[in-house]
């Protein structure tokens, strides 16, 4: 059973409190909410959550600190008068009952209140309302003109599609974030009831065809991962006159855009920008029987100050969508990626959404931390209190989404997406993870993806010189479009160690035995990877001999052209000697040629390969030391591997100098460590990071290297 304590605001200075059939009169509300506590809440989560300054502390400290006092504030402006007190009492102490807390009004500046920091002041010991296991929901009183909301029945099984959109005119945020979050969180609690695809490509066309397409499972949770924006003064459009907005001017009536309107961005037919307003996708949407959508898009759930249906949130809940999940400021990654993955669970494990909400919200106030951070000499982790950020709009009553059923049988807790795999030969990710190179993964995706047979990429070469994570990136590619779908099998081979002189009997080989089927030429290798589309990657084909090359390239041609089926080849050359390789003037190859890690990136991987044994006993080195040394060997992976192994055991200072000498003296190292610096597949940095490994060996192993050389 649910017990519901609504409050109504009939004018953004009355509310109305009620309890079943008990209400109280209209009753006067002062708004507490300053425009300084609204700039401080944007600065603190948006900010210094995102680029944390030392010397901020003082002031975020200052910030938080008035949480909970704007959560009272705002407690008090509601249940002081004692009508009100008395029916929160009768609410506080029902029990056996899930209890929701409604936000009810037509008025922005109420809607716009930060309502999820709501802290108890009837007790010395009241906390935040979420702690006393209260949900809080938004809704916009008379909501579509009277017309009841989609009433959803909870099902046996749940389908999710997901529309990651990332188009390529506008900021980049890692894509795999939301997706890795759920997907990890279905798995990890056994259950296999909650179906996962993916939009491919993102656009709005291509959720309608979707969402109409009578042959597939009806979508029960909408999760749209991409930007969002809120526009006040109604001038986006011309802001971004470079953004596909057909649909848009027709609907403002002029090229301006109106204003107080929220906007999702979608991508278009060429991978740009297209600019999705409240109202178009409202539309588009109505009666769709979505039972929930999520809006993963920073200020997707903004209201501005004179149009609330303008918000891409209420809009949506205007025409009748049960739920919408959204945020009120931009998201933290870490954040996100802990608040989906708790939320879903509770999801998944039979909840009613605004329980599950809580729940996430439980977990992100115990767990404040974000990322490490550099104070004075010491590394700390910043902590941030942003758990209120996500605002659930409902119309309609709080029931579970899934049935209750029996736990799941570990052994199926693989089965969360649409499309099964087949198998793979794919080794494990590596015990450290794999940091970075996200634009990368991203683009093979969206080149793989693509659904014009004439513009299709079916091949794509990772090419740069050793250590630079060819394999490593390729692996990581392979994983991802498994687990996400796109293909139902990987092969992988390794020309590196293999032996034989004969690369296509190798790669039929690997293919036969992954795909279970006996298959004795290429020709027949082309038929079965018709039937199972499939992702090989030919890794290190510089190991190969030119006859054995060419002849595996011309046998690759056909395989990535095998239906939905793709080649993915690493190799330290530049050009392959094929005419279907070439790397200019056309789409059907494509050529990623990698450098060294973005800083960020390293100094994350580097946080992860100091944890691994032996425990280190040199201390941490700063933020700022870590960079300089990885820019002594431009950010290059191998290189960066070799050089966390020595810092758990050299100060950095020692290490920086003595690799400083070793790539200033390139002539002496050459002679000392038997390699060439006209190597381009060795670089400097790398020779020079491994030397100051051979450094730590004694006289006799060192007198040893060169046979072994």
């Amino acid at each position: 059973m649910t017990l519901e304590l609504n409050l109504r605001f009939p004018s953004p200075e009355h509310v109305v409190v009620r309890l079943g059939d008990d209400e109280t009169a209209a009753l006067t509300f002062a708004n507490p909410f300053t425009d300084k506590d609204r700039k401080d809440l944007s600065w603190y989560v948006e900010t210094y959550g995102s680029r944390s300054l030392e010397g901020d502390e003082q002031e975020a400290g200052r910030i938080q600190s008035r949480l909970p006092l704007i959560g009272k504030a705002l407690f008090k402006a509601v249940f002081g008068h004692e009508a009100a007190r008395r029916l929160f009492n009768a609410f506080q102490d029902e029990e056996g009952e899930t209890r929701l807390l409604t936000i009810s009004s037509e008025h922005p500046t109420i809607l716009g209140l930060p309502w999820e920091l709501l802290h108890d002041t009837t007790t010395p010991d009241g906390t935040h309302l979420f702690h006393e296991q209260i949900s809080l929901r938004r809704r916009f009183a008379g909501a579509g003109g009277g017309r009841k909301a989609m009433k959803f029945t909870p099902k046996d099984r749940l389908n999710l599609l997901f529309v990651v959109s990332r188009p390529e005119d506008a900021g980049f945020i890692n894509p795999r974030a939301d997706a890795t979050a759920v997907l990890d969180a279905l798995q990890a609690i056994g259950i296999d009831r909650v179906t996962v695809e993916f939009l491919r490509p993102p656009t709005l066309d291509g959720l309608l065809a979707r969402l109409d397409d009578g042959l597939q499972p009806p979508v029960d949770i909408l999760h749209f991962d991409g930007h969002g924006v809120f526009d006040t003064e109604g001038g986006i459009l011309e802001h971004r006159k470079g953004i596909h907005t057909e649909g848009l001017q027709r609907e403002a009536g002029e090229s301006k855009g109106p204003p107080n309107t929220g906007y999702l961005l979608f991508e278009d037919g060429e991978g740009q920008g297209h600019l999705v307003s409240a109202a178009v996708l409202g539309a588009n949407l109505q009666r769709r029987k979505v039972g929930l959508v999520i809006l993963s898009a920073c200020q997707s759930a903004a209201v501005g100050e004179a149009e609330p249906l303008g918000s891409v949130a209420a809009r949506l809940t205007a025409t009748g969508i049960p739920a919408v999940l959204a945020m009120t400021h931009s998201v933290l990654v870490v954040t996100t990626e802990k608040l989906f993955e708790q939320f879903y669970r509770g999801v998944a494990q039979g909840k009613g959404l605004g329980e599950s909400l809580d729940v996430a919200r439980r977990w992100l106030a115990n767990h404040p931390e974000k990322y490490p951070v550099q104070r004075g000499a010491n590394w700390e982790f910043l902590k941030l209190y942003d758990w209120f950020l996500p605002a659930l709009y409902q119309s309609g009553d709080d029931t579970p989404m899934l049935l209750t059923a029996p736990k799941t049988d570990s052994a199926k807790t693989d089965s969360v997406l649409k499309t099964e795999s087949v198998s793979t030969m794919l080794p494990p990710k590596p015990e450290a993870g794999f940091f970075g190179r996200t634009r990368e993964l991203w683009n093979i995706e969206r080149w793989f993806a693509g659904t014009d047979p004439r513009t299709t990429t079916r091949r794509i070469s990772i090419t740069g010189f050793g250590g630079q994570g060819k394999t490593a990136l390729a692996l990581e590619a392979g994983r991802w479009l498994l687990r996400t779908g796109l293909f139902r099998a990987a092969v992988f081979v390794n020309y590196a160690q293999t032996s034989t002189h004969d690369a296509v009997e190798v790669a039929v080989s690997a293919i036969a035995a992954t795909l279970g089927q006996s298959l004795t030429d290429k020709t027949a290798v082309t038929a079965a990877l018709r039937d199972t589309p499939t992702l090989l990657i030919l890794d290190n084909l510089e190991a190969l001999a030119a006859d054995a090359l060419q002849a595996l390239l011309e046998a690759a041609v056909a395989w990535s052209e095998a239906g939905g089926s793709r080649v993915l080849l690493t190799s330290r050359r530049p050009e392959f000697p094929h005419p279907a390789y070439r790397s200019e003037g056309t789409r059907m190859h494509r050529r990623i040629v990698l450098d060294g890690l973005q800083p960020n990136d390293a100094l994350d991987w580097h946080q992860e390969l100091r944890k691994l044994p032996p425990e280190a006993i040199a201390p941490m080195p700063t933020r700022e030391a870590l960079l300089n040394l990885f820019a002594q060997v431009r950010f290059h992976p191998l290189s960066i591997r070799v050089l966390a192994a020595q810092l758990k055991t050299r100060r950095i200072a020692e290490l920086g100098e003595r690799l400083e000498q070793l790539l200033v003296d390139r002539r002496g190292l050459e002679d000392r460590v038997g390699l060439s610096m006209d190597n381009e597949d060795l670089p400097i940095g790398l020779i020079a990071s491994l030397h100051l490994s051979l450094e730590k060996l004694d006289a006799e192993a060192r007198a040893l290297l060169p046979k072994l050389g």
